[in-house]
């Protein structure tokens, strides 16, 4: 009884924790504008052309980026911008995904805690570093756990037809958001089609139709464009058989090795993946500080043993591996979607850049999925310690990555260069020649004023 009690304070307090970051995280997307590489060399620049709001005319290595790459999270993030006409609303896009997340575990898990996944979500560095930014990374992620869901949803036949249209949309919206999305959008709809096996053929035989050709879509549009589904990546081995083409850059080896730390380049792509799972390179000798950012890189790049890898913090890691663990053998319901996690986590361990968390930041957010699922097959004791360690490990992860520099518009952000450029009155004819971070700026206060072409 009094273990009970204790878990109702728990979730009170808890929800007013979550309040309070969550608002603090959603002020900072809306008025604090992301500064970094990715947001704006490609994700700004795309979402603005695609609506036509900017003069801006990228280099041929990113216009091949933003002809080819899934364009989902763009056109939602350049739709924010129409309507707010404020740029930091691209950044709005981590909690449109949080809202979907939320939303579809009402319908597909009914009993979850989902307050409790919100604070789960903050004992991961990546997560809390990602979400008020314009990367699109946690909005993919947060839409393959949807559809991992849909796996964890027990089977009541009047539910079907629902769940399946949520696997459905969420392993589409995936695949139309970035290609690292598209070997688990796969799997878990493969996993779907085995947990509703017991339809009739002729329902399963068009629901499969329907899947097959929503999460073909995008490969078969740039096979036909450019005769390559991955354009301008050139995926690895079946690349190579089919001599497929792709953008210079995207198929360089050397250009991949520069994301390896040295003294990892000799080992397997899954040994990396788990070297930095579990934070190993933190055991090195070499004396060099372990940090969390936004991309992992460390400014020594390659040569630093830290150099992309980590970022889920070894803690939480060690917390959902336990957890886990234990959880499998004491409730067999259990063991169906976590050896799917287990499945899950061996394909992204040999996927290229798999060592880089931030792209497969699905892998722990299913585990605590998981783990919040069945929590009622711990003790009340083992509840109580869960919900502690959540709060503990996301309070620390908080204090130590939670944005607290000043908040500053994106004007703030113009280089000195570019401003001169504004006020000269006979502008280039050639292109503009500058890094890939600093071009935009160049079009002016609002992106769109002057012409502004940015050469490689």
């Amino acid at each position: 009884m009094l273990m009970e009690k204790n878990i109702r304070y728990l979730d009170t307090l808890n929800l007013f924790f979550l309040v309070m970051v969550g608002t603090f995280l959603l002020w900072r997307s809306m008025f604090c504008f992301s500064a970094d590489w990715d947001f704006i060399a490609y994700h700004l620049p795309a979402a603005l052309q695609h609506f036509d709001l900017s003069s801006f005319v990228p280099n041929s290595k990113i216009q091949s980026v933003l002809d080819g790459f899934p364009p989902l999270p763009h056109y939602l993030q350049g739709l924010m911008i129409l309507i707010s006409g404020r740029f930091e609303s691209a950044q709005l896009l981590s909690f449109v995904g949080l809202f979907l997340l939320f939303a579809a575990a009402k319908i597909v898990l009914p009993d979850l805690r989902i307050t409790w996944l919100g604070s789960a979500l903050c004992t991961i560095p990546l997560f809390v570093l990602h979400v008020t930014t314009g990367y699109v990374d946690v909005w993919t992620n947060l839409l393959l756990t949807i559809a991992f869901m849909v796996l964890l949803a027990e089977e009541k036949e009047e539910r079907h037809t629902r769940l399946l249209l949520v696997l459905l949309l969420s392993t589409t919206a995936a695949v139309l958001s970035k290609y690292q999305a598209w070997p688990l959008a796969l799997l878990f709809s493969f996993v779907g089609a085995f947990k509703f096996r017991f339809l009739s053929w002729r329902r399963l035989f068009v629901w499969s139709v329907v899947f097959a050709a929503a999460l073909s879509s995008w490969a078969l549009r740039n096979t036909l464009y450019y005769s390559n589904p991955t354009y301008p990546v050139v995926p690895p081995i079946v690349g190579k058989a089919l001599a497929l083409k792709g953008e210079a850059s995207f198929t360089s080896k050397k250009e991949h090795s520069k994301n390896i730390p040295l003294a990892l380049k000799d080992s397997s792509q899954s040994s990396r993946y788990f070297i930095s799972l579990f934070e190993l390179t933190r055991l090195s000798d070499t004396g060099e500080a372990f940090s969390w950012t936004i991309d992992q890189a460390a400014a020594e790049g390659m040569n630093s043993y830290h150099h992309r890898m980590g970022g889920y913090f070894w803690l939480t890691i060690l917390l959902l591996a336990c957890g886990v663990l234990y959880l499998f053998q004491i409730e067999r319901r259990s063991r169906f979607p976590i050896m799917v996690l287990g499945a899950t986590m061996a394909v992204v361990s040999v996927l290229p850049q798999s060592h880089e968390l931030r792209y497969y930041m699905c892998v722990p957010f299913i585990a605590h999925l998981i783990l919040l699922s069945f929590e009622s097959s711990f003790s009340a004791g083992g509840r109580v310690g869960l919900r502690l360690a959540y709060a503990g490990l996301a309070l620390w992860v908080l204090i130590r990555v939670a944005p607290s520099d000043a908040c500053h518009g994106h004007l703030f952000y113009a280089p000195a260069d570019a401003r001169d450029y504004w006020k000269s009155d006979a502008k280039p004819s050639s292109c503009i020649r500058t890094s890939y971070d600093r071009a935009l700026f160049f079009a002016g206060p609002g992106f769109r004023e002057y012409p502004a072409e940015h050469c490689r």
